[in-house]
């Protein structure tokens, strides 16, 4: 399977990327993925968009500052992996582990978590809505240093 196009590598943008850049680096837009096993790999500033992925491992990355909307995550290990301000609203994550994992001023928000894992996840700074909080709390996250709100605001764009 080609995971990632053959040529030169796409230039790291120069902030997180958004649905409507006309560069966005490297991206996974409207496509699909299943069992793919990736561990140690480095790629902040990626594009997620309309993404499903089942049966894979992301372990011990850096994905810091990436954009992860409209996505459906089934199955996958994001363990002791670096997504640190990143945007990870208007996603489902299914059975997906965050153990370990640093998700520090994330944007959670219009997200579904069911049966994950946030057992050692670090979410201080991270954006979520008081309707999560059981979400989190069944999956061991600790809620200690999140910013809570009462509304999830307005959806990301691009849905």
């Amino acid at each position: 399977m080609d995971w990632l196009d053959k040529g030169p590598i796409p230039p790291l943008p120069g902030r997180p990327p958004g649905h409507d850049d006309e560069t966005l680096g490297v991206n996974f837009f409207r496509t699909r993925v299943e069992g793919l096993k990736v561990r140690g790999l480095t790629l902040p500033r990626t594009f997620f968009g309309r993404y499903e992925v089942s049966n894979c491992v992301f372990a011990d990355c850096d994905l810091n500052e990436s954009t992860v909307c409209w996505n459906s995550w089934e199955s996958v290990d994001f363990s002791a992996s670096n997504l640190s301000r990143s945007d990870l609203r208007g996603s489902i994550f299914f059975r997906v582990s965050f153990a370990d994992a640093n998700l520090r001023d994330c944007d959670l928000r219009h997200s579904q978590f069911k049966s994950c894992n946030f057992s050692g996840t670090d979410l201080f700074g991270s954006t979520v809505c008081r309707k999560q909080e059981k979400q989190l709390l069944s999956a061991g996250a600790s809620l200690r240093g999140i910013r809570w709100t009462d509304d999830e605001g307005v959806p990301p764009p691009g849905g």
